[in-house]
């Protein structure tokens, strides 16, 4: 297995595509935030009627949209709909263009105590899912590809651990440093705390490595007195092999923390989707019956 394996997927669907992707649609909808919170004491709408109101409107709907992602992943019937991955992309901009509606439906500002309590779980709602999206990608592929295995991180581990410790790649002190810093990581016996810090620590140990790896790659291939052009290239294509490597490790020592983090964080993020459901319903009755 090559490292090619662990790579995250690079292709989208057609939404993502045509929304640049979702740091793009992440940085758009900020600045929107920010642009409209800067007027939040010069009302744009009125959300009893007009835009605001239809704002509201398509801002709960598509809160409430979300669930059609859990449904597509666990109801039969809806196995034919499309994969899930296409699903999931949706879950993601409804989660984001959503709670951006219901906020400019709002002004920015608070209401009566029943849209108070609708808008904080909405905020709290919205906030777990960007926690969730964050522990996501350390568990798969990037943010749409397949669940990472430890097996197969150890495989990819060892392929790439071959190309930049062959014989002909470098110097002894080379492979003896990777087979040191590899072998501490993964043989280390950590503590709860130490787990929790190991996203950190693994971090700012792989730059150290990646700066000495670096340092010693290029007194190797001075040595051999190669051309500067070529021994410009060779650092280049060295560069990328062992920043996939460090990734790869660095993966693989954190994988069952970010494993246990998201199904805790699953275990809590829907009972609060639940409470947003319900302030929300008891927000729209409340404005069309009082």
């Amino acid at each position: 297995m090559t490292s090619e394996a662990i790579q995250p997927r690079t292709h989208g669907a057609p939404l993502a595509r045509l929304l640049g992707g979702m740091p793009v649609l992440l940085f758009a909808t900020a600045w929107a935030l920010a642009w409209g919170f800067s007027r939040r004491h010069h009302p744009l709408v009125n959300p009893e009627e007009g835009i605001g109101y239809w704002l509201g409107i398509t801002g709960a709907s598509m809160m409430l949209a979300l669930l059609l992602y859990p449904l597509r992943k666990h109801l039969r019937v809806m196995r034919r709909l499309g994969p899930v991955a296409w699903w999931f992309r949706l879950h993601m901009v409804l989660g984001v263009i959503g709670p951006a509606c219901i906020l400019f439906h709002c002004n920015f500002s608070l209401g009566s105590l029943n849209s108070q309590v609708a808008l904080a779980c909405m905020v709290v709602v919205a906030s777990s899912g960007l926690v969730g999206r964050y522990l996501y990608t350390h568990i798969h592929q990037g943010l749409y590809g397949q669940k990472l295995e430890a097996r197969q991180l150890r495989e990819s581990i060892r392929s790439q651990r071959a190309e930049l410790a062959g014989e002909d790649a470098g110097d002894e002190e080379e492979r003896d440093l990777l087979a040191h810093w590899e072998g501490e990581l993964l043989a280390r016996d950590r503590s709860a705390f130490a787990k929790l810090l190991s996203p950190l620590s693994v971090a700012l140990s792989a730059r150290v490595v990646r700066r000495r790896m670096l340092q010693l790659h290029r007194q190797h291939l001075e040595r051999n007195q190669m051309a500067a052009a070529d021994r410009r290239r060779a650092m280049k294509s060295y560069r990328r092999q062992i920043d996939h490597y460090l990734q790869s490790v660095r993966s693989l020592v954190t994988l069952g923390l970010f494993e246990r983090l998201f199904g805790l964080w699953h275990m809590l993020h829907l009972p609060l989707f639940i409470m947003l459901v319900i302030s929300g319903l008891v927000h729209v009755y409340a404005v069309h019956v009082y």
